[in-house]
């Protein structure tokens, strides 16, 4: 190693990143202390390329048989070594004019992909005329280039990849201080945070801003000539191609270089019972018999199913337990727009028929071949309707006039986008043999069945390959058998014929293509189209479910011209009377069992005491209380599977004091369950304490192990996504475009690890939904935006004490008296002790905060709304109401 080069430590070179910087990982001596997060994936620098793609594909695109862009640039970077049009090392004839001819066009245009309108030359600035900068919108990279001799040269053994600004190599070479000096300067003055220094084929990339502290004591990544650059070509592509640096590599990579770790301990950390389960409570094991199938969705349990669907349907469109903004999202687009589009809102009328009833019968009466839209938002109960349409409402209809074939597109997994119609169409053709050997054993049972269901193609093959071949031969037999083996193990031919069969015999079929919406925007649109072809080919009806933003992001580009006037909208029930209906229902069974309980295992005293507790409840959670129903509604984002299990929760929780709700119901007529006491029960189920790892409710506050983690990227991602709701872009309404995020994201805070991990987590846990579907991989997919249930984190959950008062156990903090202080207070029900715990959590955030957004200020970011604020702000006012309502004295008062 050369006089004066920074070492590497074998320890350093152990936690050297995949762009290959050594010691990007430098951590403090201290050892982090965090738990594992496995819902957070592992992120990596932005400048690992040609590794990682930036630009956003969905995993089911199959890659190109060509090269990537890092390829190609690769290619013709090797081309214009081989051809000498590059600048070398210690050619003394070459001047600063020939250093930007032979750097600025081959290669950041032609290698790089920089674009000319996006090339700026001799920009003034009050020191003089930056020769380029970079960038049209924003200014990202500003580029001076000298001669190399006698004035730009550096030498180092080794060739080490970062070298400090100051260091003997740099600042202190007599010759380069001046061109840094100089580069600083015009980049200060013309606000532009990244500089490259050249001569050709060298380059010192540097940053001419570091927070908090001197830019000279930076860290410059250097590469050292034409050589370096093609055996590290990843890197050099990775760190300064046009792309990369919009996405922010630049930002990434320095922030690696400076980074430093810091310790973080939980509140758990300090229990000794920190995992401890309370058993449950005892009126649960007395009702659960009852109660607990009419509150699980079990889709293998058809009787139960038939049951609810029977004595517990609700036809009400969506109630009001959500306010204006969250009731618009978990509806996706308002009912004028389906009227305009065509849609017929399916109203219950006489027998519990419907216009969709009405119109389909006689469709299948009239041999009509046709496309329906079904259209619905999450668990609005689409599946649910057309089961019990064709279970219960016209079971008989459907028995004899149809065959009634349910396809669910939820298994089909990753398709490739490439042969789209190909992949459906065997997944489809599969799916329906399935059901058709399964419910129409007379089609297959013997050989001769066999042969009978491919009459026509025996038909059709004497007038080819068996013409003149006389029937009843060995030669006839051998080719008939092949032509029905090859037509048996082929699902599209196999159900063409089993068709064909069912339609002699006076069936309609009838194919149900469900979930349909759950793939992205090309396999709807692929969706939509197959459909029309299957209703055509097969002379069928065919009934495609979906969102009803899935139908209008296709619906504007003319997808539906097609479909005809068979547009239907269901809309979501109302939870309100889901729940009371349900709970009803089972109040009134188990009475009935109770009573007729040969073993007499519940007295009549217990009978009436769980009857007035469920009268309690049934009034105090569906008609008293409307923040619980909106819980329940916007946490499970509409889905009625997912709220009736969270208020199955609250039923069994060791948490619920069933005794006390008995005894003041008893001895004051009622009793109102306070939304702390219910939200604590369905968060924590059976736990005694909150864990992030095992709740079905997440914890906004919980710190990841991403490089620049904090307490408030989760919450600053659905602010974000919230100020966008009712916006129009190309995803529909709502939609923020991923490059947009993650660039807002570095320019405020540096890297975007954390908001990749975080943004990720709230995609799994539909808090956000992306395009296309259910990517986690945010880098991965088009746009996100926020869901009903985000919403309501964001406006309601997160502000609320009931759930700060819980997450606060397993959030990762760096403040170790914070820690001790909490702990001692975390194992008590006082409700002064409550509140002080709350109050120093947040008080611990709003400083964390406040520090976060100082940086962020100082580096330029368009990050800097504190959210803190106004959460405890309304975690105040809500302590306020507690305190008046429980005539509890606030000891401590807010800080």
């Amino acid at each position: 190693m050369g006089i004066g080069a920074e070492p590497v430590s074998p320890s350093d070179a152990k936690r050297t990143p995949p762009g290959g910087i050594p010691g990007a990982h430098r951590a403090a001596s201290v050892p982090v202390r965090r738990e594992p997060a496995a819902c957070f994936p592992e992120t990596k620098p932005i400048y690992d390329i040609p590794r990682m793609t930036l630009t956003p594909r969905s995993p089911a695109t199959k890659p190109s048989a060509s090269r990537s862009p890092a390829d190609e640039a690769f290619a013709r970077f090797k081309l214009l070594v081989s051809e000498s049009q590059l600048l070398r090392i210690n050619d003394p004839t070459m001047t600063e004019s020939d250093t930007r001819s032979k750097l600025i066009d081959p290669v950041f245009k032609s290698v790089l992909g920089w674009h000319e309108t996006e090339i700026r030359r001799e920009e003034p600035s009050t020191k003089g005329y930056a020769d380029y900068l970079l960038g049209s919108d924003y200014n990202y990279v500003l580029v001076e280039a000298k001669r190399a001799a006698p004035r730009f040269q550096f030498s180092v053994v080794d060739k080490p990849r970062r070298l400090k600004l100051d260091g003997p190599h740099l600042l202190r070479h007599r010759k380069l201080k001046e061109v840094i000096q100089q580069v600083q300067g015009y980049s200060s003055d013309l606000g532009v945070q990244f500089c490259v220094a050249t001569n050709g084929p060298q380059l010192i990339v540097f940053r001419s801003y570091v927070p908090g502290r001197s830019w000279k004591q930076g860290t410059a990544i250097v590469f050292h000539d034409n050589g370096d650059i093609e055996h590290n070509f990843a890197e050099f592509y990775g760190l300064l191609a046009r792309d990369n640096v919009v996405a922010g590599s630049l930002l990434e990579a320095f922030e690696y270089l400076e980074h430093t770790t810091t310790p973080l301990y939980t509140v758990l950390d300090t229990l000794a019972d920190a995992d401890k389960e309370l058993v449950r409570n005892h009126v649960w094991d007395k009702i659960a018999r009852t109660l607990g199938p009419l509150l699980t969705d079990q889709s293998d349990d058809l009787t139960t199913q038939l049951e609810v669907i029977d004595n517990c349907y609700v036809t009400t469109p969506l109630g009001d337990q959500a306010d204006e903004g969250l009731d618009a999202l978990l509806h996706d687009v308002p009912k004028r727009d389906l009227t305009r589009a065509g849609f017929i809102d399916l109203k219950v009328g006489h027998g519990g028929k419907t216009a969709f009833t009405n119109r389909l019968t006689a469709d299948v009466q009239q041999a009509k071949r046709l496309a329906y839209i079904l259209t619905g938002g999450v668990g609005s109960g689409k599946t649910t309707f057309l089961r019990r349409f064709a279970q219960i409402i016209d079971r008989s209809f459907v028995d004899e006039y149809t065959v009634w074939l349910h396809i669910d597109f939820l298994p089909i997994g990753v398709v490739d986008v490439s042969n789209l119609e190909r992949a459906i169409e065997s997944y489809v053709y599969h799916q329906i043999r399935e059901q058709i050997e399964a419910r129409h054993r007379g089609l297959t049972s013997t050989g001769e069945q066999v042969r009978n269901l491919f009459e026509d193609e025996i038909a059709a093959a004497e007038k080819t390959q068996l013409f003149g071949v006389e029937r009843g031969t060995e030669q006839w037999t051998m080719g008939v058998n092949a032509i029905v083996h090859a037509c048996f193990n082929d699902d599209e031919k196999f159900v063409s014929a089993c068709f064909r069969v069912l339609r002699a015999s006076g069936k309609a079929i009838a194919l149900i293509l469900d979930n349909t919406d759950q793939m992205g925007e090309a396999f709807q649109e692929a969706m939509f189209l197959y459909a029309q072809k299957l209703s055509s080919q097969h002379s069928a009806l065919c009934v495609v479910t979906l969102r009803e933003e899935k139908f209008f992001a296709a619906y504007r580009r003319g997808i539906f011209d097609a479909f005809g006037d068979r547009h239907f909208h269901i809309g979501s029930p109302d939870l309100r009377q889901v729940l009371r209906k349900r709970l009803e229902y089972g109040r009134t069974k188990f009475a009935k069992l109770a009573v007729s309980d040969e073993d007499g295992r519940i007295d009549s005293d217990d009978i009436r005491r769980i009857d007035g507790l469920l009268r309690v409840l049934i009034a105090s959670t569906t008609g008293k209380n409307a923040n619980i129903v909106r819980l329940l509604a916007s946490v499970s984002n509409g889905d009625m599977r997912l709220a009736l299990d969270m208020f199955r929760g609250f039923l069994a929780s060791g948490n619920t004091n069933v005794d006390k709700i008995i005894e003041i119901s008893e001895r004051r007529g009622g009793y109102t369950v306070p939304f702390h006491e219910f939200a604590k029960s369905a968060i924590l189920g059976s736990r005694k304490f909150y864990r992030a790892g095992t709740s079905h409710i997440v914890n906004l506050f919980r710190q990841t192990d991403a490089l620049g983690a904090s307490h408030l990227t989760a919450c600053r991602i659905l602010a974000r996504l919230a100020a966008a709701e009712g916006v129009s872009s190309a995803h529909g309404q709502g939609f923020v475009a991923v490059p947009a995020l993650l660039r807002e994201y570095r320019e405020s805070f540096g890297v975007a690890d954390d908001l990749v991990a975080w943004a990720g987590e709230l995609v799994r846990r539909n808090l956000t939904e992306s395009e296309p579907p259910r990517m986690s991989d945010i880098r991965q997919a088009d746009a996100i935006r926020i869901t009903a249930a985000g919403a309501y984190y964001w406006r309601y959950l997160a502000r609320s004490f009931a759930y700060v008062d819980l997450v606060y156990v397993d959030t990762p903090l760096a403040d170790k008296t914070a820690i001790r202080h909490l702990s001692q207070m975390t194992d008590k029900n006082d409700l002064n002790l409550r509140f002080e715990r709350v109050r120093t959590f947040v008080d611990y955030l709003a400083r964390k905060e406040a520090d976060e957004l100082k940086i962020v200020s100082e580096r330029g970011g368009s990050l800097l709304e504190p959210l803190m604020s106004g959460i405890i702000g309304q975690l105040e006012a809500e302590i306020k109401v507690i305190s008046k309502k429980t005539k509890t004295e606030d000891l401590f008062g807010p800080s």
